[in-house]
């Protein structure tokens, strides 16, 4: 299922879409559920997943499905549910063995917190199948929460978190690679030898919604951006990527 939303006409316009935040965060799990459908896909690495897993113990049974969660912290891991196979792994930094092979490997609200982005999504190409899928979904520079949260030091920005999550702990904002879907932005990905399958960039968020003038104003302006089709304007974006069939030689 890909999202149903406006498509770009110029550039990358098969692969580049744009849409409302509020659609993302609705249907990100249905477009994981559909790639895996689509795909056959039955061995999947849940990036970031931590405490917060996108698909349920009883989804991943329901369809046999190889769930590995990976996090960089094995505290967040402690907290997930019950039933997931857990992988303490820094997707940025050395891979370690027998980890190779998944037919997808996805993340969501992750990228943002990679120092070395390009590590990563090399990384991610290497434990990829030949045919797998890779799918990232992130906060975009240059709206106005991210990049006050990117300028911010770390001791003031943990302060506009919940009180839950302050005890949890703040990961450090880098967004290196985390724009909007632009024809530089693809061209990045494919040369590191994938496919871009899609690439879509969506407006709006909710940081101004207890403040009815403020969030009148946001939602404004974000049906503005959305009609003009304002790549720096996104807020999130989300990128599906395929390892080809005959990818590209490691370290090529």
């Amino acid at each position: 299922m890909s999202l149903s939303c406006a498509k770009e006409t110029v550039g990358n316009g098969d692969v580049v879409r744009f849409g409302r935040t509020e659609d993302a965060y609705d249907n990100f799990a249905g477009l994981l559920k559909d790639l895996i459908k689509r795909h056959g896909c039955l061995k999947v690495a849940d990036v970031g997943g931590g405490a917060e897993p996108q698909l349920t113990v009883e989804e991943v049974e329901a369809m046999a499905l190889d769930y590995t969660l990976v996090d960089i912290s094995a505290g967040e891991l402690e907290l997930a549910p019950a039933g997931f196979r857990k992988l303490v792994m820094d997707i940025a930094g050395p891979l370690p063995d027998g980890r190779k092979g998944y037919d997808l490997l996805f993340s969501r609200f992750v990228m943002e917190h990679v120092r070395d982005a390009a590590q990563a999504h090399e990384n991610v190409y290497a434990l990829l199948k030949p045919g797998g899928i890779a799918v990232h979904f992130f906060p975009t520079l240059y709206a106005l929460p991210f990049l006050i949260n990117k300028l911010l030091p770390e001791s003031l920005s943990v302060r506009f978190l919940s009180k839950k999550r302050q005890e949890r702990g703040k990961f450090p904002a880098y967004y290196h690679w985390c724009v909007g879907p632009s024809d530089e932005a693809v061209k990045r990905f494919e040369r590191m030898g994938y496919k871009v399958v899609e690439y879509s960039g969506f407006y709006g968020h909710g940081y101004y919604d207890r403040v009815p003038l403020l969030r009148n104003w946001q939602r404004l302006v974000r049906d503005l951006l959305l009609r003009f089709r304002v790549v720096s304007g996104t807020s999130f974006a989300w990128v599906v990527l395929q390892k080809p069939l005959e990818s590209r030689v490691d370290g090529a």
